[in-house]
């Protein structure tokens, strides 16, 4: 969902959006453990620091 104002906009996700992402991508390797691992790296080294 977009919120543009006045307007509001919604865009369907596809049934399977992992498939989804590999045809925008191309040939880069996505998975879901790796994305966790990148989003949870920060906050771990920022947690480390204090």
């Amino acid at each position: 969902m977009l919120a543009r104002p006045p307007h509001i906009i919604l865009i369907p996700t596809p049934d399977n959006v992992d498939e989804a992402l590999a045809e925008l991508i191309g040939d880069i390797p996505f998975s879901r453990g790796e994305r966790k691992r990148a989003e949870d790296q920060p906050l771990k080294e920022t947690s480390q620091g204090k």
